[in-house]
Protein backbone atom coordinates (compact mmCIF):
# COMPACT_ATOMS: atom_id res chain seq x y z
CA UNK A 1 0.00 0.00 0.00
CA UNK A 2 0.83 3.00 -1.37
CA UNK A 3 0.51 6.84 0.52
CA UNK A 4 1.73 10.24 1.18
CA UNK A 5 0.82 13.11 2.14
CA UNK A 6 0.92 16.91 0.79
CA UNK A 7 2.01 20.01 2.68
CA UNK A 8 1.77 23.51 1.93
CA UNK A 9 4.51 26.41 2.93
CA UNK A 10 2.06 28.51 4.56
CA UNK A 11 -0.42 25.67 6.32
CA UNK A 12 2.62 22.84 7.53
CA UNK A 13 6.25 23.04 9.02
CA UNK A 14 8.19 19.98 7.63
CA UNK A 15 9.56 18.73 10.61
CA UNK A 16 9.72 15.78 13.40
CA UNK A 17 6.84 16.64 14.66
CA UNK A 18 4.59 17.20 11.89
CA UNK A 19 5.60 13.52 10.32
CA UNK A 20 4.61 12.26 13.46
CA UNK A 21 1.02 13.61 13.17
CA UNK A 22 1.04 12.41 9.92
CA UNK A 23 1.83 9.29 10.61
CA UNK A 24 -0.83 9.23 13.29
CA UNK A 25 -3.59 10.65 10.97
CA UNK A 26 -2.31 7.53 8.67
CA UNK A 27 -2.95 5.22 10.93
CA UNK A 28 -6.21 5.93 12.15
CA UNK A 29 -7.56 5.72 8.62
CA UNK A 30 -9.38 2.60 7.83
CA UNK A 31 -7.88 1.87 4.94
CA UNK A 32 -4.34 1.60 6.40
CA UNK A 33 -5.61 -0.68 8.93
CA UNK A 34 -4.32 -3.92 7.77
CA UNK A 35 -0.59 -1.82 7.81
CA UNK A 36 -0.67 -0.82 11.35
CA UNK A 37 -2.39 -3.27 13.13
CA UNK A 38 -3.08 -7.03 13.61
CA UNK A 39 -6.40 -8.92 12.58
CA UNK A 40 -7.69 -9.08 15.93
CA UNK A 41 -7.39 -5.32 16.14
CA UNK A 42 -4.02 -5.25 18.14
CA UNK A 43 -1.46 -2.72 17.25
CA UNK A 44 1.84 -4.82 15.34
CA UNK A 45 4.27 -5.42 17.97
CA UNK A 46 7.44 -4.66 15.05
CA UNK A 47 7.84 -1.83 13.26
CA UNK A 48 10.45 -1.35 10.34
CA UNK A 49 11.08 2.10 9.32
CA UNK A 50 13.49 3.21 6.67
CA UNK A 51 13.31 6.98 5.92
CA UNK A 52 15.52 9.73 4.56
CA UNK A 53 18.82 11.23 5.87
CA UNK A 54 16.97 14.62 6.21
CA UNK A 55 17.13 16.30 9.62
CA UNK A 56 13.45 16.20 10.34
CA UNK A 57 13.55 12.53 9.73
CA UNK A 58 17.52 10.94 10.57
CA UNK A 59 17.44 8.62 13.14
CA UNK A 60 20.65 9.78 14.48
CA UNK A 61 19.04 13.46 15.22
CA UNK A 62 17.61 13.22 19.10
CA UNK A 63 14.85 14.97 18.16
CA UNK A 64 13.46 12.39 16.09
CA UNK A 65 14.85 9.43 18.04
CA UNK A 66 12.43 11.10 20.96
CA UNK A 67 9.03 10.90 18.89
CA UNK A 68 10.21 7.50 18.01
CA UNK A 69 10.10 6.48 21.52
CA UNK A 70 6.84 8.17 22.18
CA UNK A 71 5.46 6.01 19.24
CA UNK A 72 7.15 2.63 20.66
CA UNK A 73 5.35 3.62 23.64
CA UNK A 74 2.38 4.71 22.95
CA UNK A 75 0.88 1.85 21.01
CA UNK A 76 2.68 -1.15 23.17
CA UNK A 77 5.35 -1.70 20.75
CA UNK A 78 8.17 -4.57 21.07
CA UNK A 79 10.08 -3.02 18.55
CA UNK A 80 10.94 -0.49 16.67
CA UNK A 81 13.66 0.13 14.19
CA UNK A 82 14.38 2.96 12.19
CA UNK A 83 17.27 3.49 9.55
CA UNK A 84 18.45 5.34 6.86
CA UNK A 85 20.77 4.62 3.96
CA UNK A 86 24.14 6.07 3.23
CA UNK A 87 24.81 9.46 1.66
CA UNK A 88 24.02 10.08 -1.63
CA UNK A 89 21.88 6.17 -1.26
CA UNK A 90 18.43 7.64 -0.83
CA UNK A 91 17.81 7.22 -4.24
CA UNK A 92 17.68 4.00 -3.52
CA UNK A 93 14.11 4.45 -1.17
CA UNK A 94 11.03 3.27 -2.05
CA UNK A 95 9.34 6.68 -1.20
CA UNK A 96 11.79 8.19 -4.24
CA UNK A 97 10.68 5.95 -6.81
CA UNK A 98 7.26 6.71 -5.65
CA UNK A 99 7.91 10.39 -5.65
CA UNK A 100 9.38 9.92 -9.16
CA UNK A 101 6.21 8.38 -10.11
CA UNK A 102 3.89 11.44 -8.72
CA UNK A 103 6.07 14.18 -10.43
CA UNK A 104 5.51 12.30 -13.99
CA UNK A 105 1.68 12.59 -13.48
CA UNK A 106 2.17 16.15 -12.85
CA UNK A 107 3.29 16.09 -16.29
CA UNK A 108 1.56 19.97 -17.89
CA UNK A 109 0.01 20.59 -14.71
CA UNK A 110 0.20 24.08 -13.21
CA UNK A 111 -1.76 25.20 -10.45
CA UNK A 112 -1.92 28.94 -9.87
CA UNK A 113 -0.95 30.37 -6.44
CA UNK A 114 -3.91 32.77 -6.41
CA UNK A 115 -6.41 30.73 -6.97
CA UNK A 116 -8.94 33.23 -4.59
CA UNK A 117 -7.24 36.56 -5.83
CA UNK A 118 -3.21 38.38 -5.29
CA UNK A 119 -1.35 37.46 -2.72
CA UNK A 120 -0.48 41.39 -2.17
CA UNK A 121 -3.00 43.57 -0.38
CA UNK A 122 -3.15 46.52 -2.97
CA UNK A 123 -3.74 49.06 -0.09
CA UNK A 124 -0.59 48.17 1.72
CA UNK A 125 1.67 46.49 -0.64
CA UNK A 126 1.80 43.60 1.89
CA UNK A 127 1.52 40.19 1.60
CA UNK A 128 -2.07 39.06 2.58
CA UNK A 129 -1.08 36.00 5.10
CA UNK A 130 -4.88 34.79 5.16
CA UNK A 131 -4.86 35.19 1.25
CA UNK A 132 -1.98 33.14 0.74
CA UNK A 133 -2.81 30.64 3.44
CA UNK A 134 -6.31 30.26 1.42
CA UNK A 135 -4.76 30.03 -1.54
CA UNK A 136 -1.92 27.47 -0.68
CA UNK A 137 -5.02 25.01 0.50
CA UNK A 138 -6.67 25.00 -2.01
CA UNK A 139 -3.71 24.82 -3.86
CA UNK A 140 -2.67 21.65 -2.32
CA UNK A 141 -6.50 20.37 -2.45
CA UNK A 142 -5.94 20.88 -6.80
CA UNK A 143 -3.09 18.91 -6.72
CA UNK A 144 -4.70 16.09 -4.35
CA UNK A 145 -7.86 16.00 -7.18
CA UNK A 146 -5.24 15.85 -10.04
CA UNK A 147 -2.80 13.48 -8.74
CA UNK A 148 -4.08 11.14 -6.31
CA UNK A 149 -4.53 7.35 -7.28
CA UNK A 150 -1.64 7.46 -9.52
CA UNK A 151 -0.45 4.15 -10.26
CA UNK A 152 2.46 2.53 -8.81
CA UNK A 153 3.68 -1.32 -8.78
CA UNK A 154 0.14 -2.73 -9.44
CA UNK A 155 -1.68 -0.81 -7.10
CA UNK A 156 -2.30 3.16 -6.42
CA UNK A 157 -0.74 5.82 -4.29
CA UNK A 158 -2.96 7.63 -1.88
CA UNK A 159 -2.77 11.24 -1.01
CA UNK A 160 -3.58 13.56 1.75
CA UNK A 161 -3.39 16.68 3.34
CA UNK A 162 -0.97 17.00 6.25
CA UNK A 163 -2.77 16.45 9.27
CA UNK A 164 -3.87 19.30 10.59
CA UNK A 165 -5.53 17.49 14.11
CA UNK A 166 -5.27 18.51 17.45
CA UNK A 167 -2.44 16.26 17.81
CA UNK A 168 -0.43 18.34 15.30
CA UNK A 169 -0.90 21.01 17.07
CA UNK A 170 0.19 19.97 20.53
CA UNK A 171 3.55 18.65 19.03
CA UNK A 172 4.35 22.16 17.19
CA UNK A 173 3.42 24.24 20.18
CA UNK A 174 5.63 21.98 22.70
CA UNK A 175 8.77 22.10 20.21
CA UNK A 176 10.55 24.56 21.10
CA UNK A 177 10.29 23.88 24.45
CA UNK A 178 10.89 20.15 24.16
CA UNK A 179 14.42 20.64 21.98
CA UNK A 180 15.45 23.35 24.44
CA UNK A 181 15.18 20.72 27.09
CA UNK A 182 16.22 17.42 25.58
CA UNK A 183 19.51 18.92 23.67
CA UNK A 184 20.16 20.65 26.87
CA UNK A 185 23.26 19.67 29.25
CA UNK A 186 22.40 18.67 33.48
CA UNK A 187 23.07 22.23 34.63
CA UNK A 188 20.78 23.78 32.19
CA UNK A 189 17.92 21.13 32.33
CA UNK A 190 18.39 21.82 36.17
CA UNK A 191 17.93 25.69 35.40
CA UNK A 192 15.02 24.96 32.99
CA UNK A 193 13.48 22.95 36.07
CA UNK A 194 14.08 26.07 38.36
CA UNK A 195 12.09 28.48 36.44
CA UNK A 196 9.15 26.39 35.21
CA UNK A 197 5.26 26.81 36.02
CA UNK A 198 3.68 24.05 37.64
CA UNK A 199 2.09 22.85 34.13
CA UNK A 200 6.06 23.14 32.69
CA UNK A 201 6.83 21.39 35.30
CA UNK A 202 4.32 18.01 34.77
CA UNK A 203 5.50 18.55 31.30
CA UNK A 204 9.72 18.00 31.97
CA UNK A 205 8.87 14.96 34.45
CA UNK A 206 7.17 13.45 31.06
CA UNK A 207 9.86 14.09 29.30
CA UNK A 208 12.85 12.73 31.60
CA UNK A 209 10.40 9.49 31.83
CA UNK A 210 10.67 9.17 28.15
CA UNK A 211 14.21 10.18 27.60
CA UNK A 212 14.83 7.64 30.63
CA UNK A 213 13.43 4.60 27.89
CA UNK A 214 15.54 6.13 25.38
CA UNK A 215 18.50 5.72 27.72
CA UNK A 216 17.98 2.08 28.77
CA UNK A 217 16.10 0.89 25.82
CA UNK A 218 17.86 2.49 22.77
CA UNK A 219 20.50 0.27 20.54
CA UNK A 220 22.56 2.21 18.30
CA UNK A 221 24.48 -0.55 16.11
CA UNK A 222 27.13 0.84 14.21
CA UNK A 223 26.51 2.91 12.22
CA UNK A 224 25.15 4.59 14.53
CA UNK A 225 24.29 7.80 12.32
CA UNK A 226 21.68 5.24 10.21
CA UNK A 227 19.92 3.25 12.42
CA UNK A 228 18.66 3.20 15.83
CA UNK A 229 16.80 0.87 17.76
CA UNK A 230 14.27 0.56 20.63
CA UNK A 231 13.26 -2.18 22.55
CA UNK A 232 10.93 -3.01 25.19
CA UNK A 233 13.63 -5.84 26.70
CA UNK A 234 17.18 -4.94 25.71
CA UNK A 235 18.76 -7.99 25.22
CA UNK A 236 22.14 -6.98 27.98
CA UNK A 237 19.79 -6.33 30.37
CA UNK A 238 16.03 -8.02 31.18
CA UNK A 239 14.78 -6.19 34.28
CA UNK A 240 11.42 -6.32 33.84
CA UNK A 241 10.60 -2.41 35.58
CA UNK A 242 12.79 -0.68 33.28
CA UNK A 243 9.74 -0.01 31.02
CA UNK A 244 6.39 0.49 31.13
CA UNK A 245 4.92 -1.04 27.67
CA UNK A 246 2.10 0.55 27.85
CA UNK A 247 2.68 4.24 28.98
CA UNK A 248 0.67 6.73 27.64
CA UNK A 249 1.39 9.93 25.73
CA UNK A 250 -0.74 13.14 27.56
CA UNK A 251 1.51 15.34 27.06
CA UNK A 252 1.64 17.09 23.84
Amino acid sequence: MFAGTVKSIRTETKNAAQHLADLEMLRQNPKFHSVFFRRDGRDKEVDFIRVDGGGDENPSHVETQFHWTEWHLRHTKLATVVSTRYSGGSFLNEVEHLNGQLTRATTNLFIPSSLHGPNKDPSTGQVDEDMLKANMVTAKQVYIDRVNNTLYKGATISLFPSSQSLLKDGLQKRREFLLNYIKANARQKQKTRQDANAEEQNQLDYYDKVLTVMANHKLTPRPSSKIVRILSVRVEDTTPDRISPGMRVDHL
